[in-house]
């Protein structure tokens, strides 16, 4: 069995604010951490679990992976792909399966106690197919308005093996919703698959603490995608190792439209983050 760590401390709860120039808002001591979801699984592998399915969340039914995290003065909301229960892990290459974007919300800085009961953020039934997964959150605050807006890939059923979603451009989409409210409700979701490129084939946003705003405004979201002229993009055997490229998805009206921004590699990234540098 692959063991792995606990949501607490793949969310490292010490998160800055979700501003990219600003001081963090909140940290918390070891002790002060707390599990935020369980069980948390690093690969969707049932060889993992000695061929059977990961254990679900009793209190809602998911398995869990790929967190983010993102906090707004006491405010944390903790994001993660929600693995159904019952939809069958199967192992690579043949490895999605329905899965929805899962949350919580702390309203007091992520203290023990302090966490609301998981909500489904967005559902994969609620945006195209219910067969369809949802992954890779990438949540970022805009401080003018107080919206969160939460950023995410969409992989269709019709393509859910490596190869397909290696060789065709737009086998995986962008999309994003809005909240309101904090992260308690959300928006329905907005297709903004316009942000990629042709020539990308493996496409992801990134998930973890990745998105920022910057000090003038712009919001900048990471992600990373295989290019299709790559000669080596299905070589590798070791997945780690592929050609990927980092790029950005941005927006200058705070969240109303997006748009693709810069796109370097490749650099062998993966879930890379966003960082404001010193001017």
């Amino acid at each position: 069995m692959v063991a792995a760590p606990s949501l607490a401390t793949a969310l490292a709860l010490s998160a800055a604010a979700a501003v990219g120039d600003a001081p963090p808002a909140l940290t918390l001591t070891l002790a002060e951490r707390t599990p935020v979801f369980s069980p948390y699984i690093a690969w969707m592998n049932t060889s993992s679990w000695g061929g059977k399915q990961p254990p679900q969340t009793k209190a809602s039914g998911y398995s869990v992976r790929i967190p983010a995290v993102i906090s707004s003065g006491p405010l944390v909301v903790a994001f993660a792909q929600g693995l159904i229960q019952g939809c069958g892990f199967a192992p690579r290459p043949s490895m999605y399966c329905a899965k929805d974007i899962i949350s919580r919300r702390s309203p007091r800085g992520g203290v023990a106690g302090s966490w609301e009961p998981v909500r489904v953020a967005v559902s994969a039934a609620s945006v195209v197919d219910p067969r369809d997964s949802l992954d890779n959150p990438s949540p970022v605050f805009e401080r003018h308005s107080g919206a969160l807006f939460l950023l995410f890939t969409r992989q269709p059923y019709a393509l859910n093996t490596i190869a397909a979603m290696e060789l065709n451009p737009y086998a995986r989409e962008t999309w994003v919703a809005r909240s309101g409210d904090g992260g308690r409700t959300f928006s329905p979701a907005t297709n903004i698959t316009h942000v990629q490129r042709r020539t990308w084939t493996w496409y992801s946003t990134s998930p973890g603490r990745a998105a920022i705003q910057l000090s003038g405004g712009r919001l900048v979201v990471p992600g990373y995608h295989i290019h299709d002229s790559h000669p080596n993009r299905t070589r590798n055997p070791d997945w780690g190792m592929r050609p990927m490229f980092g790029h950005t998805i941005i927006s200058d009206d705070f969240g109303k439209s997006w748009r693709a921004g810069a796109s370097e590699g490749p650099l062998n990234v993966d879930e890379n983050q966003a960082v404001a540098l010193p001017s």
